[in-house]
């Protein structure tokens, strides 16, 4: 992806007479084995609205988040990894948030006023430390409307505070729901194409029982889950976050709906107390494994050609940063300031070229050390078919995932490499040397 200046042209540009609406949905705590749509799994949470988006537009099969949820919405919202935004860990505290001098999605569509986007993030932030406190960082970090959680949870779905737009209200309503009312609010104040990035806290814990006609789950009342329910408290949010999309989506009107753009995807693998068999509950959330990085990810909406298709190419969130931009408009040699480092590739080419290429020969995932977590943290890298992982105490583990998916197999151990092997090897220890 080029960069340039983001001032450059911006009143001189013309876009398309109508621009696409763009919607990010992101569920907070979600991998393959809690998805439909993937084939981990048999037994999961029934959710038709999602699985509707992956008959309509395009499955990415081999998109990787970041092990944990702050690291990879700096991200999406900047386009670069964790080693240059600092944003490694969960944001908080001594953990740095986002520095104030990141360029994100809404400053660049701001940057180009000529194609006309609104935007709005709603849900969970959780971008926020001591290097830039304050309920107003949402705003300041250049969203035009901010509305949710600005750290990284809350304690009861029924009972929480919520932010808006820097001051602090208390709700009692259904979080999942409460959100998914203010960006319907929101959009219907739109006049022309906007950009919301809605970022669920489900089914993050705790692990709550939601209202009765969210979810099919038998668990009785709503509120806390019973006792050793986990797993079915924690597919109810999941069907629960299923039925507020479908209403959120079920709010546009059939015009507004065939101008937008929608993309889904999980912020990092589930967490280990819930995890499905073959993820294992100590390669799950917050490690470098694939239980930990590998997540759903679909795009559908009038981008999409012949949708109801899956990509083998790698991908990894970085990539939301371009695609949003490319889906906007922006044109690609204005996406940055000239000596910023930006990660990542447009998937555009996918959407619309069914024979596309693969785009990237690698992708990234990493995890910085944080708060007592100080091994099993560091980088990994994977191309279509290996994975090397690199940890911060040096040691290196090398997985072949087209036969091994799950891990089982660490091939460094097994002798030396050689053939496929030890090409990919060569050149994705390379890669992680460059970075």
């Amino acid at each position: 992806m080029g960069t340039g200046d983001a001032s450059t042209g911006a009143d001189a540009e013309a876009g398309p007479a109508t621009q696409p609406n763009i919607i990010l949905l992101i569920a907070d705590d979600l991998g393959l084995d809690a998805t439909e749509c993937y084939s981990v799994v048999d037994d999961v949470a029934s959710t038709p609205n999602i699985r509707a988006l992956c008959e309509a537009g395009v499955v990415f099969d081999n998109a990787w988040s970041m092990p944990i949820c702050s690291p990879t919405r700096a991200a999406m919202l900047t386009g670069r990894y964790p080693h240059r935004t600092g944003v490694g860990a969960p944001a908080g505290g001594n953990q740095p948030g986002i520095e104030p001098d990141e360029i994100t999605l809404p400053m660049m569509l701001d940057a180009h006023p000529a194609l006309g986007y609104t935007h709005a993030n709603i849900g969970k932030w959780h971008l926020s430390a001591n290097n830039n406190s304050g309920d107003d960082t949402p705003n300041r970090m250049g969203w035009g409307h901010f509305s949710g959680i600005i750290s990284g949870g809350v304690q009861d779905f029924f009972s929480w505070s919520k932010i808006v737009n820097g001051r602090e209200i208390y709700v009692e309503r259904y979080a999942t729901t409460s959100l998914v009312d203010d960006a319907i609010e929101w959009v219907d104040q739109q006049e022309g194409p906007f950009f919301l990035w809605m970022a669920f806290n489900a089914p993050h814990s705790p692990f709550h029982v939601p209202p009765e006609g969210l979810h099919t789950q038998d668990l009785g009342r709503q509120g806390a889950c019973p006792q050793n329910r986990d797993q079915t408290c924690y597919r109810a949010a999941i069907e629960a976050m299923d039925a507020e999309i479908g209403r959120l989506l079920g709010a546009l009107s059939p015009e507004v709906r065939a101008q937008t753009n929608i993309i889904y995807l999980g912020d990092n693998g589930t967490p280990g107390q819930v995890v499905q068999s073959p993820v294992t509950s100590n390669r799950a959330k917050a490690s470098l494994y694939e239980g930990g990085a590998h997540v759903p990810f679909v795009i559908a909406g009038p981008a999409v050609v012949d949708g109801g298709r899956r990509v083998e190419a790698v991908m990894d969130v970085t990539d939301v940063f371009a695609t949003v931009l490319e889906l906007a408009g922006v044109p690609s040699n204005a996406l940055v300031p000239a000596g910023t480092e930006i990660d990542s590739v447009s998937l555009v080419p996918y959407l619309q070229n069914p024979g596309q290429a693969p785009l990237r020969p690698w992708a990234m995932t990493q995890l910085l050390a944080w708060r007592n977590q100080r091994t099993n943290v560091g980088k990994a890298v994977r191309d279509a078919h290996f994975k090397l992982i690199r940890f911060d105490d040096g040691d290196e583990e090398f997985y072949e995932l087209r036969v091994d998916p799950f891990e089982g197999n660490e091939l460094l151990a097994s002798g030396p490499l050689a053939g496929d092997a030890q090409t990919s090897y060569t050149a994705l220890a390379a890669v992680l040397d460059s970075l």
